[in-house]
């Protein structure tokens, strides 16, 4: 059963190789749909380390195809996102923290090329690691259901994190705290969607979508608590690593949310049934609409 994993990993080196970033972000998003399917087959340690597989081959094939498209593309952030795939295809069981560790030298890397790009230049000693962690949790303490609703309050955050990272050389809770905004970025980004699209047309379907549609904001704001309370637990961790069960417990947190996003995308797809014909999605172009 592992072989599939096996497969699409080796699929994504050749996507990184031949720079088809496009593709690499599809077969990231079929590994996390290919755990979702088979969560219940899979031993633990093996159900996470494939969680974070999908994960990283999504992120970044999002970041490659981004400097692609700016003229940034460069060997090394190239060789480092290859040498997380090879870790992983070496050690598909683990350890945890030696994927980890080719995780936040591939982000190093990355931090590296934006700055290039913008012609910027920063100490990134770790001084503001601190106060960067207790913005993000008062942030997040802040979220609930209204401002899911009205506003975009994950994206926010993810986007600070992501911006802050460039400044300074993050922690290794403040890089796993950017891990965790980033899953529930994508996981907002496509509740909206459905929520959105579909809210005024609720009389029109189902009573299981109606309850779909509705639990979506409880299960969002759920996700968001979850992390808050894994992470407020650790705040005074500070600039110490974590354990190689520590590292597993915070995948448990992430592959929740990873899961339930790909779950969404199929309540997504089903729902186009109540669309006209002619603007339904077609079957070639859901992979294509993964993409972005």
């Amino acid at each position: 059963m592992i072989k599939i994993f096996f497969n699409n990993a080796e699929n994504a080196e050749s996507a990184f190789r031949t720079r088809k970033y496009d593709m690499a972000i599809i077969l990231g998003n079929r590994v996390l749909s290919d755990v979702s399917i088979l969560k219940e087959e899979l031993p633990e340690d093996q159900y996470l380390l494939c969680s974070l597989l999908g994960f990283f081959i999504r992120r970044a094939g999002i970041d490659l195809l981004f400097l692609s498209n700016i003229k940034k593309d460069t060997a090394k952030l190239r060789q480092a996102t290859l040498n997380f795939l090879g870790k992983w295809l070496k050690s598909p069981n683990g350890p945890v923290r030696e994927l980890f560790n080719e995780y936040f030298l591939y982000l190093e890397q990355y931090s590296i090329e934006i700055n290039s790009n913008d012609v910027t230049n920063y100490s990134r000693n770790g001084e503001l690691n601190g106060a960067i962690f207790k913005w993000s949790m008062k942030e997040l303490k802040k979220i609930n259901k209204s401002s899911l609703e009205f506003g975009d309050p994950v994206r926010g955050v993810n986007q600070e994190l992501r911006r802050m990272s460039y400044v300074e050389k993050l922690s290794q809770v403040n890089i796993l705290l950017q891990f965790c905004m980033e899953t529930l970025e994508w996981y907002s980004e496509l509740s909206k969607k459905i929520v959105s699209n579909y809210k005024a047309q609720i009389p029109a379907i189902s009573s299981e979508a109606i309850e779909s549609i509705e639990k979506i904001f409880d299960d969002w704001l759920s996700f968001i608590q979850n992390v808050y309370i894994f992470f407020d637990s650790y705040e005074k961790k500070g600039s110490e690593e974590f354990d190689e069960k520590e590292l597993k417990k915070f995948l448990n947190v992430t592959a929740s949310i990873l899961i339930s996003w790909r779950k969404n995308l199929n309540l997504y797809y089903n729902l186009q049934t109540i669309q006209p014909p002619a603007e339904r999605i077609s079957e070639p172009e859901k992979e294509k609409e993964e993409s972005v």
